[in-house]
């Protein structure tokens, strides 16, 4: 049990948020969702190949989806970006998604708590 914790600012941000529209939340967390996204795809892109440097240009993409009421924000890579994070039977994995993950997992999270606090500061005003 964690005692002696206190969170300042709580009261406000329940005050805030609770003025906002369900719409305009959903389109926040939206935003919030994709601005994450695009921390974790300009890793895999730095990570790709350059040999033709079409995975790092045309082959990792973010898109924003809902499950069930929250947004998830889904990074992926196309047919040859696949190949290349699985691997074959005849080519051994190389993989680009993973590591970027691993790499940017607390900046992710940084960037989605800025970008909500960012977008609810300026539909609350």
């Amino acid at each position: 049990m964690i005692s002696g914790v206190v969170i300042e600012g709580l009261d406000e941000a329940k005050r805030k948020l609770g003025e906002l529209h369900p719409k305009q939340m959903r389109t926040a967390e939206r935003a919030s969702m994709r601005a994450a996204g695009n921390v974790l795809a300009a890793a895999a892109k730095r990570r790709a190949p350059r040999r033709t440097g079409f995975l790092a240009s045309k082959g990792i993409g973010v898109s924003v989806s809902l499950k069930g009421d929250a947004p998830v924000a889904n990074v992926g890579a196309n047919r040859v970006g696949r190949f290349q994070e699985l691997g074959t039977r005849k080519m051994r994995a190389r993989p680009v998604l993973r590591p970027a993950r691993a790499e940017t997992k607390d900046r992710v999270v940084e960037t989605y708590a800025a970008a909500f606090k960012k977008r609810v500061a300026q539909l609350t005003q």
